[in-house]
């Protein structure tokens, strides 16, 4: 049996398509996609194991699948079908409005900051911007910052009509590239956020506290840490 006849027809029934993949994952998801560029979730694919077509044929080298990389992927799926809670804070979103310049919601802060020299203060301004921006993401500000994975998954093309249209024919699609389309997706999202943040305490050693990163960074950082144990998070082992 294959994904295209055991999944595939089933590709429009959100609860009995994820329920599928749920059951296969342990035993049919055992090869990770690894290239030289990243993998979309657009890109056309010709052998799984060996090539990427693109722009450029591209090497696809694969290895082992780590336990990590399930659990990633069961979180995915059981958020879709909110057996656990679907909600989370959106990489793409945040990293939009933390990297865009002169954000109004800081103005006086920057203000502030510019104006004093003494460093109680200027620790004090940060605080108070972390907290600000922890405010705001929490409030999902902006808009489309604290999402849900089940209508985000469904607006790309891993459900519904759309799927199968990222190869030339849906028969290519094996379990193993489906599973790596949803981890995909969750790196770019959910999961992106996540690892932005540990990749940066490696650094800097701030994740969930200090004041290197920006404000909005370390809001994000404060809003992880209030739902690490909900949801998705619990499947990022992530630190008390």
């Amino acid at each position: 049996m294959s994904f295209y006849t055991e999944v595939y027809p089933h590709r429009n029934d959100r609860q009995r398509f994820v329920r599928i993949l749920l059951q296969k994952l342990p035993r049919e998801f055992t090869r990770l996609s690894e290239s030289r560029e990243r993998v979309s979730l657009e890109s056309r694919w010709d052998s799984f194991d060996d090539y990427l077509l693109g722009p450029d044929r591209v090497v696809v080298r694969s290895r082992a699948v780590r336990a990590f990389d399930r659990d990633r992927v069961r979180g995915v799926l059981r958020a879709w079908d909110r057996q656990i809670s679907d909600r989370y804070l959106d990489y793409r979103v945040v990293r939009q409005f933390a990297t865009a310049r002169h954000q109004p919601e800081f103005a006086d802060l920057r203000e502030r900051m510019n104006d004093t020299d003494d460093t109680f203060e200027r620790s004090a301004i940060m605080r108070e911007g972390h907290a600000r921006a922890y405010r705001l993401l929490r409030g999902n500000f902006p808009g489309g910052a604290v999402c849900f994975i089940r209508n985000e998954v469904e607006r790309s093309n891993l459900f519904g009509s759309r799927l199968g249209s990222q190869v030339r024919d849906p028969e290519q699609i094996s379990y193993n590239m489906y599973f790596n389309w949803i981890l995909d997706w969750d790196g770019s999202h959910s999961f992106g956020l996540v690892n932005y943040l540990q990749r940066q305490s490696a650094m800097l050693g701030v994740f969930g506290g200090g004041s290197a990163l920006n404000w909005y960074w370390q809001g994000a950082s404060r809003w992880i840490h209030n739902n690490g144990r909900r949801g998705i998070y619990q499947y990022y082992f992530l630190p008390d």
